[in-house]
């Protein structure tokens, strides 16, 4: 849930293998004119409710959501993971925050419809970053003031799942000056196993990341800070090179 500067609330979850969207005003009422008809009363007030329905973002229509965020600008970007028969992938779209149409020049085209309108979009998908046809799950994510976008969350294989840190631009493209091309890649924090997942990301207004997470010890789970600077040319004021600093359990 988000509350904008205007009292404008916003609500995100799952119904099905979907995720949705609502729009609601100050009183709690649903905004209808904020994504697509959903032809159907939601709020029981008689009224065919609209909303934004997001669905085949990986092409067979089981996604979730963990995340949502707002850039300077309103737009909004809700992040999570989609499944097929091959993998999981984590996904960020972004959406504007007055109609609820989805932004189709952020990140790649999906080459189909997902919520409906008709038109092909385009997410970010974050997809074989350990190995071919490993598994990843955005779990949270950060905007900063210049629109980089810092996310977080866990890539795994059969044998070993990593926490990341992937910095983008405000475009959706990875910014390859950041940590190895872009992503940083943490693993074994707690020394033994090999299991390790970001949760929760945040940058300071020195441009320095903090993530935390959880990290497998051999018998069970440890929790998590590390502290990270960001030495990249788009690095700023509310931003998050990606250089560890240190580490806390």
């Amino acid at each position: 849930i988000y509350v904008d500067s205007n009292g404008y609330i916003y609500v995100a979850g799952e119904t099905g293998f979907n995720v949705f969207l609502l729009k609601l005003d100050q009183n709690g009422n649903i905004v209808n004119n904020f994504g697509n008809p959903l032809n159907k009363d939601i709020d029981g007030d008689s009224n065919n409710d609209y909303g934004i329905l997001i669905g085949n973002i990986g092409g067979e229509n089981i996604d979730y959501i963990y995340s949502m965020n707002f850039d300077n600008n309103g737009n909004i970007y809700i992040s999570g993971y989609t499944e097929s028969q091959i993998q999981a992938l984590g996904y960020i779209i972004k959406i504007n925050s007055t109609d609820g149409s989805l932004i189709n020049n952020f990140g790649q085209a999906l080459n189909r419809d997902i919520n409906g309108d008709g038109n092909n979009d385009s997410a970010v998908l974050i997809n074989d970053l350990i190995s071919v046809n490993g598994n990843s799950v955005v779990k949270d994510f950060k905007i900063d003031s210049q629109g980089n976008i810092y996310i977080t969350g866990e890539l795994s294989n059969q044998t070993t799942k990593k926490a990341f840190i992937i910095k983008l631009d405000s475009n959706g493209n990875i910014v390859s000056d950041f940590g190895n091309l872009g992503k940083l890649l943490i693993s074994n924090v707690a020394g033994l196993g090999q299991q390790d997942t970001g949760n929760s990301i945040y940058i300071d207004s020195q441009g320095n990341i903090y993530l935390t997470g959880d990290s497998y010890n051999g018998n069970n789970y440890d929790v998590f800070t590390v502290k990270i600077t960001d030495t990249t040319s788009s690095g700023g004021s509310g931003d998050g090179g990606g250089i560890p600093m240190n580490k806390h359990k």
